[in-house]
């Protein structure tokens, strides 16, 4: 839902490490680790990294996101990255643009790969929005990050060398509700992690910024998360409620029908009885011509007196302006009944 459940220094830090896992996502979709992704390769063109990968030689796009999610894989981002956008400047550019479209209004990309450099900044606030926005929009990433370890095979013309990967979130191993997400860092944003987790219907997302060691930062993650989880009730529309047809004037229908766009979700932390939540609906004095998915009214929830949430009504179908012959029949079965 986007809550905030508990918050220190929110729209405050300095965190550097964990600001290109979303952008990855978006330019190099991934799926689900099994399935046959052998259509699209990366270059690298850079010296050998501390991975042994080598000017010129091709990385499967599945195993490149391996490599960035599970080891921090910064060399790849500078060589891989401005590949796809046309440079490293170039996708730096639409980093900052997404940020923007997300809200993300702590934060400025300087560069492609995360480490550090002056005004390279973002907030805990805005990994999470970004970290909200990946889990929900592109969920396979679950099947990369929860990888605890694997042996990646690098092939060139001398031959083929195995290596083994770790993962960097302790979490996904120790932590029996943990979904995800990144880790990261440096020596100026110290230790930050982006913690996803999952118990029964409810999932949450703990961000932590500039802990002093690992350790601390999953501890603090872990409390977060536990916090959460005791404290939140989960309120749950699993579907949208069915509802009646709207009156329509001047329209080539007498009634359009309708439907809530999406089911109401409410995040409760003050123990309330979530049973008392009251729904009531306000539409709109509809006239044609109406089009499918338009705005016609509204559902406001209300828990004890006090509104909580809302959800938008929109109409399910189109209904025409109604022409000549059909209002001059409506005319004559009003006044003789024909």
């Amino acid at each position: 839902t986007g809550m905030i459940i508990r918050a220190k220094g929110l729209r405050h830090g300095d965190g550097k490490a964990l600001c290109k896992a979303l952008h990855h996502a978006q330019k190099q979709p991934v799926e689900p680790v099994g399935r046959a992704q052998r259509r699209q390769r990366v270059h690298a063109h850079a010296a050998p990294d501390h991975h042994g990968i080598h000017h010129g030689v091709k990385l499967l796009a599945d195993v490149s996101q391996h490599l960035r999610q599970r080891n921090r894989q910064n060399q790849l981002d500078r060589t891989a990255l401005g590949h796809i956008a046309g440079s490293q400047e170039l996708f730096v550019e639409q980093m900052n643009k997404r940020a923007k479209e997300l809200g993300m209004n702590d934060t400025t990309f300087k560069n492609c790969h995360g480490l550090d450099e002056e005004g390279h900044v973002t907030s805990t606030y805005d990994i999470a929005l970004m970290s909200r926005e990946l889990i929900t929009k592109y969920p396979a990433i679950r099947d990369y990050c929860m990888i605890w370890q694997e042996n990646i095979t690098h092939t060139t013309r001398k031959g083929s060398s195995e290596f083994g990967l770790s993962n960097t979130n302790k979490l996904v191993r120790h932590y029996e509700y943990a979904t995800g997400l990144k880790t990261g860092s440096t020596s100026q944003a110290k230790f930050c992690i982006s913690a996803t987790a999952q118990k029964n219907d409810m999932e949450l997302i703990a961000v932590i910024m500039a802990a002093d060691d690992s350790k601390i930062r999953n501890k603090d993650a872990v409390t977060l998360l536990n916090y959460g989880f005791g404290k939140c009730n989960i309120y749950k529309e699993e579907k949208s409620p069915k509802m009646k047809p709207i009156e329509v004037k001047r329209g080539e229908e007498k009634q359009v029908e309708v439907l809530q766009k999406t089911p109401f979700t409410y995040v409760d932390v003050s123990g309330a009885d979530l049973n008392a939540i009251e729904r009531k609906v306000e539409m709109k004095e509809l006239v044609a011509p109406i089009k499918k998915g338009e705005k016609v009214g509204v559902a406001r929830y209300y828990l004890n007196g006090t509104e909580i949430g809302s959800a938008e009504i929109v109409a399910a179908e189109d209904v025409g302006k109604i022409r000549y012959m059909g209002a001059l029949q409506n005319v004559m079965e009003i006044f003789f009944n024909i």
